[in-house]
């Protein structure tokens, strides 16, 4: 650190204490009047009074400086605690996990993570390391965190709302949370945990949730564009209207999921459990409208005599739309 001059230090010294100055200027005017008044007055009755008075100015003159000084201080507290809020902010967005992660964990000591005022709702965490981050209940809503290392990390009961998480890495991570409107495209959800999130009117093109465990969870409108949800858990998860087009169910699980006036558009269903899945009105894999009652095995079991017709339909779909296929 460079270190001052002799004048840099004086200036620094004077802006200090500027209160100082007009407080001496007060003293030194009141000491001239009172050798005024000496001139002109005498007797005991103007040195009581004077004495009196002298109490009541020294008095106020000291409450006055502690106020001052009380203000400097309370000013200089804020200042420093928006600068410790600022760097905190920009250090959870490092790329450095060593850095990003003890940031994190001092702005939920300080109670700077959670509810509206959370300080990282709307912040730029692009490319953040925050593998095995504990963001629980954080407020995240129209976060960028795009490319970001949230792999192991905990987002349970986190507000994602509108939040940017493309290209993230999200393998394994906890997400039993508010994750509307969110755009998870591109991200890796690999093995993670998505139980009873709400992903309504979510955006996960091309998005990897193989093996990822989405029980409960609330679809709802969300479009999965040649998403990758081979094993996923959807259990009881909720997929109204939701389009899971040109992408991959194979050995999902279904059971009693609701899939009415979804769309399935050259999905694969290879292996896939639909027990108990409402299936009314949706658009099934070769184009047909699903109802009530229909045979799905042609879609899910290899040993049915129409299944090699139907998967060859399927294929035709999306070699028509330039899909390459992946049986």
């Amino acid at each position: 650190m460079t270190s001052m001059t002799r004048q840099e230090e004086i200036r620094e010294i004077q802006k200090k204490y500027a209160w100082f100055y007009p407080l001496l200027f007060g003293i030194l005017a009141v000491g001239i009047g009172i050798y005024i008044g000496a001139g002109r007055f005498s007797g005991d009755d103007y040195w009581m009074n004077l004495f009196t008075e002298g109490i009541g100015v020294v008095a106020s003159i000291g409450i006055t400086v502690l106020i001052i000084d009380r203000l400097y201080a309370n000013r200089d507290r804020e200042r420093q605690t928006q600068d410790l809020k600022e760097r905190l902010v920009r250090e959870a967005g490092s790329r450095s996990n060593n850095i990003a992660i003890p940031a994190v964990e001092q702005l939920r000591n300080k109670g700077w993570l959670e509810g509206d005022d959370g300080l990282l709702k709307g912040a730029n965490l692009f490319c953040a390391n925050l593998k095995k981050a504990d963001l629980s209940k954080a407020n995240l809503q129209g976060s960028d965190l795009s490319e970001a290392n949230l792999r192991e990390a905990n987002l349970d009961e986190a507000n994602l709302k509108k939040a940017r998480l493309d290209g993230a890495k999200l393998k394994k991570a906890s997400l039993e949370a508010d994750l509307q409107g969110a755009d998870l495209s591109e991200a890796n959800l690999k093995g993670a945990f998505l139980t009873y999130a709400d992903l309504r009117s979510a955006k996960l093109f091309w998005t990897n949730l193989q093996d990822a465990s989405l029980r409960g969870a609330d679809l709802q409108g969300a479009v999965l564009m040649q998403a990758n949800l081979r094993g996923a858990n959807l259990i009881g998860a909720n997929l109204r209207g939701a389009k899971l087009i040109l992408g991959d169910l194979q050995k999902a699980n279904l059971q009693d999921a609701n899939l009415q006036g979804a769309s399935l558009g050259a999905m694969y269903l290879q292996g896939a459990n639909l027990n108990g899945t409402n299936l009314e009105g949706m658009i099934l894999p070769d184009a047909t409208i699903a109802h009530t009652g229909m045979d799905m095995e042609r879609f899910t079991n290899p040993k049915h005599p129409e299944f090699a017709t139907t998967l060859a339909k399927i294929n035709d779909i999306r070699k028509g739309m330039g899909i390459g296929l992946d049986n």
